[in-house]
């Protein structure tokens, strides 16, 4: 199934996401099975055993997702009847709420990003709400200094230690452009000339791969190296919390936009999200604060002033 079904038609971070979680979860239960043999019974004891286990009923439902949809590709080749995942019980799914900066916290960000070697990474993430794999595949073509926007066309999968690809964007809705200030336009010209400066030094050694965002020698950036020496140092000498990751400056972007009151389906769409659903559930800590707005402004529409 992973080779035939699966790999043909997923990214490659998602087909090895598959095949670990496997091998982690699922084989060491019921790999000795013959297919036939596995009964609803025994996947729902599976899923009981990892919520005993302590894990998350994310970590739970993610393998019911790929379970599932590989009973169900069985029942398609008629090498099952029913699929055995039908009518399992899942453990309630409960959404970690998302660690952000706050209006306070990005303007100290943002004073210690002056003359950061990747400033205008981060701005540009901190700003448009992309994914790290998103900005780290930005090539120079990608930039629109004219109209001032960037389109996102690809996506950087690392396979292993020292070895990346392209691939599509995660979903069709993160092919999209974006608008971005004109400020973090400036600090993406001024990084422009940062980067002839690395190609001089680097001569002959320069890979070229025409990325906006890359290491001293032309190669895509490693994004826990971008974490560690670069990302986890700024936070600190801006008093933030260190335990801020990459994907929390597309999350404080996200909930800027929202208590800024900017309509969800405007920032479901500079995300890259699939449905507005998906933002609004992510982002449900931010609805009490938009509700009380909300209350306030229908109330000076009816009773005035």
């Amino acid at each position: 199934w992973l080779e035939s079904a699966v790999e043909p038609r997923v990214r490659a971070n998602t087909f090895r996401s598959y095949k670990w979680q496997l091998k982690k979860y699922v084989r060491g239960e019921i790999g000795s099975y013959r297919l036939c043999d596995i009964s609803p019974l025994q996947i729902q004891k599976l899923y009981s055993k990892l919520n005993r286990e302590g894990l998350s009923s994310r970590v739970v439902r993610y393998t019911h997702t790929i379970l599932s949809n590989a009973f169900g590709q069985a029942v398609k080749w008629r090498m099952l009847a029913s699929n055995p995942c039908s009518g399992a019980e899942l453990p309630r799914s409960r959404q970690k709420e998302v660690q952000v900066l706050t209006v306070a916290e990005v303007a100290r960000f943002v004073e210690v990003l002056s003359g950061a070697r990747h400033d205008a990474l981060l701005l540009v993430a901190l700003t448009t709400g992309m994914r790290p794999s998103e900005y780290l595949a930005l090539q120079w073509n990608d930039i629109d200094f004219d109209g001032a926007r960037i389109q996102v066309s690809r996506s950087l999968d690392w396979r292993r230690k020292g070895e990346w690809e392209f691939s599509e964007p995660k979903t069709e809705q993160s092919r999209r452009s974006i608008p971005i200030p004109g400020e973090v336009l400036d600090r993406i010209q001024h990084h422009r000339r940062v980067q002839a400066e690395d190609r001089l030094k680097a001569g002959p050694d320069w890979s070229d791969h025409g990325l906006v965002f890359c290491d001293r020698k032309g190669d895509p950036l490693d994004r826990q190296n971008l974490l560690r020496r670069h990302l986890r140092p700024l936070l600190k000498k801006a008093g933030i919390s260190s335990g801020l990751t990459l994907y929390s400056l597309r999350h404080s972007c996200a909930t800027l936009m929202l208590t800024a009151g900017i309509h969800p389906k405007v920032v479901s769409e500079r995300l890259g999200h699939s449905s507005i659903t998906i933002t609004l559930d992510i982002y449900s800590h931010v609805m009490p604060t938009m509700q009380v707005e909300a209350t306030e402004k229908i109330g000076r529409v009816v009773f005035g002033d």
